[in-house]
């Protein structure tokens, strides 16, 4: 029964989300969630920020990414991505000073 409510509102969430293309770059900001065409792939930001170090300021984003049903999370800056097996998430660019703060990604095929 968890397992089915479960599905039911991940359901809503994405209904209410975008809708992105594999290979394709998509906005999203913190709490917005997107879903990837042909890939059963469910991306949320959970948050965006600056990390400060000696060099200066490293934007990140944290993302939640489901794949068939496994959740994913993952503290990632531009250029970095995640490996989610069969299909990769690229951050393509982080905005933590946009209102509301955005980053660009894109879903590849491996």
């Amino acid at each position: 029964m968890k397992r089915f409510l479960l599905l039911v509102v991940v359901f809503l969430l994405a209904a209410c989300g975008s809708r992105a293309e594999v290979g394709e770059n998509f906005d999203l900001s913190v709490g917005e969630l997107a879903t990837v065409a042909d890939a059963d792939i469910l991306i949320r930001v959970d948050s965006i920020g600056r990390d400060f170090t000696e060099g200066g300021e490293i934007p990140f984003v944290v993302l939640m990414v489901e794949v068939d049903g496994e959740e994913h999370s993952s503290e990632l800056s531009v250029a970095e991505d995640l490996d989610l097996g069969n299909y990769t998430v690229e951050v393509q660019s982080i905005d933590p000073f946009a209102d509301p703060p955005e980053c660009s990604l894109r879903v590849s095929a491996q």
